[in-house]
């Protein structure tokens, strides 16, 4: 009976069995509590790969209320703007001859390429039309009137060579003339100009843009006439401003410049054909520029 009893027990379970089922849940405690382990001891931000741990580091903040600093109204008309740098050339039309025989005529003419830095900007309904605005300085040659030497009786020329003539006392018997070259000089020419420019977009077009503008001196240019020294037996001039005229009426302080310029492929390099016209003077020029 005892061999019985523990041969069988209720629901006819042996104990073979029982201490099958005792190891089946010991080994899944323990295997459980090692995974437990395994995952709280390695870290979840972590991956392996080939047994290597490749760290991920990640810092990310998200501000909804943040707002992007609005441009002020100046920098966005610099980022839209265009600005030009170019270089001209410059002939006037129809140009009288300096030399005659009754005086030599001094005119304000450029005789360096002129520089000029320009901007252009779109208006806002348009992406085609555009103001622009800019300054141009140049060297001009200019007869200086401080410079005239008090004792100047006149003026002799030979082509573009300019000489003044002038008396210095030698003895009690008269006068002699001497002989310097005459005060002709350069000096800054500044402009000033305002106007609009078209642009082509079209493929017949494209490159091509069209222009006018009108433009300032601020300082009037002006023309000088220089007279020759008196014939033998005629009497000297009494003072050496009698020797020469500054015309001032003879020039304009505003003029038209129009122009048209081409650039290849899109390039910011262009080259510009130019005439500008006043009611004393009007030219014709070529420039070369850089558009960026």
């Amino acid at each position: 009976m005892i061999t019985n009893a523990f041969k069988h027990i209720e629901g006819n379970v042996s104990i073979p069995r029982r201490k099958h089922l005792v190891l089946l849940v010991l080994l899944l405690g323990g295997f459980l509590h090692h995974a437990s382990a395994v995952t709280n001891e390695t870290p979840r931000d972590t991956v392996l790969i080939n047994g290597q741990i490749i760290n991920i580091t990640a810092n990310v903040e998200i501000d909804t209320v943040w707002k992007r600093p609005e441009k002020s109204p100046f920098r966005k008309w610099i980022d839209d703007a265009d600005f030009i740098a170019l270089g001209r050339f410059g002939l006037e039309i129809g140009r009288d001859d300096v030399s005659q025989n009754d005086f030599y005529q001094v005119k304000n003419d450029i005789r360096y390429p002129e520089l000029s830095l320009e901007a252009a900007h779109p208006f806002d309904a348009s992406f085609q039309w555009y103001y622009r605005g800019g300054v141009s300085i140049a060297l001009s040659q200019i007869f200086d009137v401080e410079s005239v030497n008090e004792n100047a009786v006149g003026y002799e020329w030979e082509g573009l060579d300019v000489f003044e003539i002038y008396t210095t006392d030698v003895d009690v018997l008269g006068n002699e003339y001497d002989t310097i070259s005459a005060p002709i000089r350069l000096t800054p020419k500044l402009k000033l100009a305002l106007g609009m420019e078209w642009h082509g977009v079209m493929r017949a077009a494209e490159g091509w843009v069209w222009g006018a503008q009108l433009e300032w001196l601020p300082k009037k240019n002006e023309v000088a006439k220089l007279y020759p020294t008196p014939e033998l037996g005629e009497p000297d001039p009494v003072s050496s401003d009698q020797t020469y005229d500054i015309i001032r009426h003879e020039t304009n302080a505003l003029q038209v410049r129009a122009f048209t310029s081409w650039s290849a492929w899109n390039s910011p390099l262009f080259l510009r054909a130019e005439v500008s016209w006043a009611p004393t003077l009007s030219t014709a020029w070529v420039a070369l520029g850089y558009r960026w």
